[in-house]
C-alpha cells in the first residue's frame, strides 16, 4: 500500500463492509501511532477517529500514494529490513 496506490485501513468495519464500530481510547490511538512510527522508511499515514454512535468509533488509517520505491528484502521476527532502490542507489 505504501509503495503503490495508497489506501485505507478501517478498524470497526467487518470484512463484508458492515460498520460496527468499537470503543476507542486515547491510548489505542497512541499505540497505533507508535507502531506506525516504526515503519522504515518513514511513512506518514493519517490516523482518524470517526464517531458512529454514542460510544463507538471507526479508526481510519489513510496511506497516501507511495513516494519511494522500496522493496522488503528480509523479514525478522520483530521488524523488516529494507533495501532502498531509490534514484541515488541507497542500499
Amino acid at each position: 500500500m505504501l509503495n503503490d496506490k495508497g489506501g485505507q485501513i478501517l478498524f470497526g468495519v467487518t470484512p463484508e463492509g458492515k460498520v460496527i464500530g468499537q470503543q476507542v481510547a486515547d491510548k489505542t490511538i497512541e499505540d497505533i501511532s507508535a507502531e506506525l512510527a516504526k515503519i522504515a522508511p518513514q511513512a506518514f499515514p493519517e490516523v482518524e477517529r470517526v464517531p458512529i454512535g454514542e460510544k463507538t468509533e471507526v479508526i481510519v488509517i489513510t496511506v497516501k500514494k507511495g513516494y519511494l520505491n522500496t522493496v522488503p528484502v528480509q523479514r525478522h521476527p520483530i521488524s523488516t529490513s529494507w533495501k532502498f532502490e531509490y534514484e541515488n542507489g541507497f542500499s
